[in-house]
């Protein structure tokens, strides 16, 4: 099932109490222009590159170590347009798409900047509606006080089909993760998504049952199961206090508070997901970036950035964010540690906070573990095992014992069961149908914590992956391997093989 989640700009009116203080994240990098006009920047897919508009030229740097790794480009001048106001991406690691005006992109090569291909349209495209991805290229545009929305495919750029709108105004585009689909967001629309083959509908969010009016800035969760969108936008079914998650047959609302300081002026521009899916990024025009954890629904982090920014970006490694002005972007080690984190912190705490239900504290650990790449996969190594299959015997045992006379065996063997959650889902649900009141009620119970999906083990499971993910060494993925080598099926197999697979896809490719 596809889950969609909203990020919606409601009436943030305070917030639960939360460890999350406001704190500067550390600034691992600051890339400054000469013109004082840089209008657009982007990474390169495999996150080395940080493609930077200077005035009539872009700019190459490693966004790391601050170093230029190629020669700038200078772009043909015109006395109307000062840089490139609209357009800058990455379709791959060799070509970049960008334009000038609403009216044609070019395609060049990187790190040449020969121009490869020009595309021209018959009418100006939307502003912010326009999206690459390896092979494809999307854009709204209006013709006849009407919009249409177009697929280009590569090598020769030619248009693959075009979809006219009724009395809608398309206000964003993404791609899946698997380039299958293309999600449209509406001005006072609904929310479509199409087929990439043939642009046929596949899914609508009618206006009438869906509760949010605006969709702006959509992009899906690393998954696919997710999508999320600038949240600025507002509820029809009343006031709200933070980031709503809405399913996909969009019947069910869910609200994340924003917690923490805040208030009425908070005013999130943009909405994004770390690479993994486990952080919502939410940068503000209050100089702050807000971290919200995806399983818990939580706050995790608010860090002040050290100047007004107007554009924003994360890698595609998800360890990097870049918040930019129009002469200064500050590149962002988001997870790194700041000096008062307490590094030196006890591994026996550090493991328990790992696990802890407040996603503050949780965070802390993971930034605190993370800086301490050795002990952390010590640690990680000794604690957390691979997924097990538990025997069938010993499932229906405790099982039955839900229902023993003995109270204490029936706390003991749902404190078993809890263990396994996931393992004995199917033995859980049978036990639901049980004739036994206290099989049955003591079964509901673990199905809602599997549900909830805030099991301290679970949540420390998945937090222990991404700081395996983070540190990135050799030791880390050994770790790494062993935990997707578990019971198939199994969250935590499943995470830490996912985890791998974003590592390799960045590995240096001879």
């Amino acid at each position: 099932m596809r889950i969609f989640v909203i990020a919606a700009w409601c009436l943030a009116l305070g917030g639960a109490a939360t460890g999350a203080d406001t704190k500067s994240f550390p600034v691992a990098r600051v890339l400054e222009v000469d013109s004082g006009h840089s209008t657009s920047f982007a990474f390169s897919p495999n996150g080395r590159v940080l493609a930077v508009v200077d005035g009539v030229c872009v700019r190459f740097w490693n966004p790391r170590s601050g170093k230029e790794v190629a020669a700038p480009w200078k772009l043909e001048t015109d006395p109307q347009i000062i840089g490139i106001a609209l357009f800058l991406a990455f379709v791959d690691d060799k070509t970049i798409a960008m334009s000038r005006n609403r009216d044609d992109i070019t395609l060049r090569e990187y790190p040449s900047g020969r121009q490869v291909h020009s595309i021209r349209f018959d009418h100006p495209v939307s502003s912010d509606c326009w999206v690459v991805a390896p092979g494809l290229l999307a854009c709204a545009a209006m013709h006849n006080n009407k919009y249409d929305v177009s697929l280009l495919t590569g090598p020769k750029w030619e248009a693959s089909w075009r979809v006219v709108l009724d009395r809608e105004s398309p206000q964003s585009l993404a791609f899946s993760p698997d380039r299958s689909e293309l999600a449209v967001g509406m001005k006072e629309g609904p929310l479509r998504v199409y087929s990439v083959k043939d642009g046929k509908p596949l899914r609508t969010a009618a206006r009438e049952k869906f509760p949010v009016e605006d969709v702006h800035k959509i992009v899906y969760s690393p998954d696919g199961l997710e999508f999320a969108f600038r949240p600025a936008v507002h509820l029809r079914s009343g006031p709200c206090e933070g980031l709503a998650l809405l399913d996909a047959n969009f019947t069910a609302l869910r609200v994340i508070p924003w917690g923490g300081p805040g208030g009425r002026g908070y005013d999130p521009v943009d909405c994004q997901f770390s690479a993994d899916g486990k952080t919502l990024i939410v940068p503000c025009r209050s100089n702050t970036v807000r971290l919200y954890e995806r399983q818990t629904g939580k706050l995790r982090h608010i860090g002040m950035v050290p100047a007004q920014w107007h554009r924003f970006a994360v890698s595609p490694d998800g360890k990097l964010f870049v918040a930019g002005n129009s002469r200064k972007m500050a590149v962002v080690d988001w997870r790194a540690a700041a000096p008062d984190t307490g590094l030196a912190g006890d591994p026996t705490t550090l493991w328990a906070d790992l696990a802890s239900p407040d996603s503050a504290k949780g965070y802390r650990a993971v930034a605190a573990l993370g800086a301490r790449p050795a002990d952390a996969v010590k640690l990680i190594g000794d604690n957390l095992k691979p997924a097990a299959v538990p025997a069938a015997a010993t499932v229906n045992a405790l099982v039955a014992d839900l229902a023993a006379d003995d109270f204490a065996t029936r706390e003991a063997a749902q404190k078993e069961l809890a263990k396994l959650l996931e393992a004995v889902e199917p033995e859980l649900r049978a036990a639901v149908k049980s004739d036994a009141p206290e099989r049955r009620a003591r079964a509901r119970e673990l199905l809602k914590v599997l549900a909830r999906g805030d099991h301290p083990d679970r949540l420390r499971a998945l937090r222990a992956v991404e700081v395996l993910e983070y540190i990135d060494t050799p030791a880390a993925r050994d770790v790494l391997k062993a935990l997707a080598a578990g019971a198939a099926g199994a969250s935590l197999t499943r995470d830490a093989a996912a985890a791998l697979t974003r590592l390799h896809a960045l590995d240096p490719k001879p």
